[in-house]
């Protein structure tokens, strides 16, 4: 059987590396939310409307930022808002579409959990900064063999 044929193969160990440091990180910020009483999905919605650069973000733009339905979204809001986490109100323009803003709870828990994970990525940055130089561009030649013959996923 052709070698071309070989669909799980491992990948190149830079990039092992690589994923590890950064499947490492997410975990360690996941419990970080954990500790603070918000699943992943919940601190990341908090993220997203931290982050997101219009004045008011919406329910459907944040499902369409996370990849999630709109209705989990949704109720997450509304379970974030009966923490007084988020403030979710009525669109005036647009009835049918929930608004959505941190309040200062939720500012002030957001910020503990980023700080946190800041400090966090402090001890794992130089683990992931050399995984990541070993497949920045100058490496992407002796990487490239093993994607080109489609060796692994």
């Amino acid at each position: 059987m052709p070698e071309t044929s070989v669909v799980h193969r491992k990948p190149p160990d830079p990039l092992i590396a690589f994923w590890f440091c950064i499947d490492h990180f997410l975990r360690v910020r996941r419990q970080f939310a954990k500790v603070a009483g918000l699943s992943n999905d919940q601190y990341e919605l908090l993220l997203a409307v931290k982050t997101c650069k219009d004045k008011r973000p919406n329910i459907a733009l944040m499902a369409e930022r996370l990849l999630l339905d709109h209705r989990l979204v949704a109720t997450m809001a509304r379970y974030l808002g009966d923490q007084q986490l988020l403030q979710v109100e009525r669109s005036e323009s647009d009835r049918r579409s929930l608004t959505l803003s941190l309040t200062p709870k939720g500012e002030r828990l957001l910020k503990d959990i980023v700080r946190r994970s800041v400090a966090a990525l402090a001890t794992e940055g130089p683990g992931l900064v050399k995984a990541l130089q070993e497949i920045l561009p100058e490496n992407q030649a002796r990487l490239k063999v093993g994607v080109n013959r489609g060796n692994w996923i």
